[in-house]
């Protein structure tokens, strides 16, 4: 049963259920009866009406990576030893702890920043809490569909510039005539429980771009109808609850395919030279074939145009500079190929094949190569500079550029070397 909206109260709190596909009720002792939806939008704070019907001044979200990527500290702390009083620790909110920028192209305004509460329990606990997050104002109030995409496309631009997946943990939406948020309850994994990067780490920080980062997320709006599909199966193969190595390797073949298909373009031939090519080899099948056959035959002709795999890998390869792929220990010339026939493998098995099909250390390598050279071609087509990636990556090589060593056993009946 599909809910399209339901409004109630729970905890003293109205809110109102969107988008709540509801699950069959169950007993709940002593007494009672509890229902439970999922894939559901709870706005909390306000009752309101059809989602299609509401609009809102701007959204905003938490996520903890913005903080080392914006490189500010919210809060300074320092600690020194007086002479009779012991240890003094002092702690300041930094009032320069935001960056704004905007309004873009498309009318958003964006603040970068911290909010900080303090944390106090006396005997407990003495100190503050910070969440890095962003708020976006926009120009024209927006749906809330149009506000989620808002945080979609934002989360993701961040995930390409930090280097790591970003998650928002809260999100909040502000009312067309006032400033008061209402908190979004949304359908969400818990928090990630990996230790956050250091801001040293991060692939693209805010200090190394603020003066390109308007155009950035100018371009990144403008682009990224056409780049989404490639930054999603980017995005899963970095994410924290990655798959398996030889299918990280699938999703970023993919990845830069498809970047290569949708934003570079290309051919063999122009499509009018190749109508009259793919209208000869249809009519060159000959009559015996049968009919499934005949179909699939003629299917891959029509995409018979199509630059392969190998080609597109090629060209996205030489749009890098030599130094670039030397500098990360990447043999261009090889990389296309081993890309291709790995690729290959692991898509079309045959048994001839399977001794040569990449495994262990060399597949890990090779996906550590596939991953920096995606996110070198993404970046530096958003404006970020070549150099200032590389440099990243050559810094924080256990992060952005693995490498793993086979470990060889011995033969049988050989010295082992001695411990």
């Amino acid at each position: 049963m599909v809910v399209p909206v339901i409004h109630g109260v729970g905890d003293t709190k109205e809110f109102t259920i969107w988008r709540a596909v509801q699950e069959t009720p169950s007993a709940r002792f002593p007494g009672g009866i509890e229902q439970t939806f999922h894939k559901l939008r709870v706005v909390v704070g306000a009752h309101m009406g059809r989602e299609a019907d509401e609009r809102f001044s701007g959204v905003a979200f938490d996520a903890a990576q913005i903080g080392p990527w914006m490189v500010k500290q919210p809060v300074k702390r320092s600690v020194s030893i007086e002479d009779s009083r012991g240890l003094k620790t002092t702690h300041e909110i930094n009032a320069d702890r935001t960056d704004s920028f905007g309004p873009t192209a498309d009318g958003i305004t964006y603040l970068f920043g911290s909010n900080v509460e303090t944390k106090t329990e006396d005997y407990l606990s003495y100190g503050f809490e910070t969440q890095p997050g962003v708020h976006m104002d926009f120009s024209d109030v927006k749906t809330c569909a149009e506000s989620m995409d808002r945080v979609e496309r934002t989360a993701e631009l961040l995930s390409l510039l930090v280097g790591e997946h970003v998650e928002p943990q809260a999100i909040r939406l502000y009312g067309r005539e006032e400033k008061s948020g209402f908190n979004l309850l949304y359908e969400f994994r818990p928090p990630s429980a990996r230790k956050l990067m250091r801001a040293a780490e991060v692939l693209a920080p805010l200090p190394n771009i603020r003066g390109i980062f308007p155009a950035v997320l100018d371009a990144w709006d403008r682009e990224r109808p056409r780049m989404r599909d490639v930054v999603s199966l980017l995005l899963d193969a970095i994410d924290r609850d990655a798959p398996q190595t030889h299918l990280r390797m699938l999703l970023l073949a993919q990845a830069l395919e498809a970047f290569h298909r949708n934003v570079v373009g290309g051919a063999y031939m122009s499509p009018n030279d190749y109508e009259s090519v793919r209208q000869a080899l249809t009519a060159a099948i000959p009559a015996q074939v049968e009919k499934d056959h005949r179909n699939a035959l003629t299917s891959r002709i029509r995409f018979g145009n199509e630059l392969s795999l190998r080609t597109r890998l090629k060209q996205l390869v030489n749009s890098l500079a030599d130094d670039s792929l030397t500098q990360l220990g990447i043999d261009g010339k090889t990389f296309v190929g081993e890309a291709v026939d790995a690729r290959n493998d692991y898509t079309h098995w045959v048994l001839e094949r399977e001794q040569n099909r990449p495994d262990g250390a060399p597949l890990g390598n090779l996906v550590s190569n596939l991953l920096a050279i995606a996110q070198l071609v993404v970046l530096k087509h958003l404006g970020v500079a070549e150099e200032l990636v590389v440099d990243q990556m050559k810094k924080f090589s256990w992060r952005y550029l693995r490498r793993y060593q086979a470990i060889v056993e011995p033969e049988e009946g050989a010295e082992r070397p001695e411990s």
